[in-house]
């Protein structure tokens, strides 16, 4: 299941940690469509 947007936010800004962080993390790794809307986020500017 893919983390939520709230997540994957919180997962670039450093937000996770711990058990919640290597779950989104290890996700991430083998998920293409995540790794897009990461991308997607750098390119946002800063709130």
């Amino acid at each position: 299941m893919h983390p939520s947007e709230n997540e994957l936010k919180d997962y670039f800004e450093g937000r996770l940690k711990g058990e919640p962080f290597r779950r989104v993390d290890d996700h991430i790794q083998s998920c293409p469509d995540c790794q897009d809307t990461l991308a997607s986020l750098q390119q946002l500017p800063p709130d």
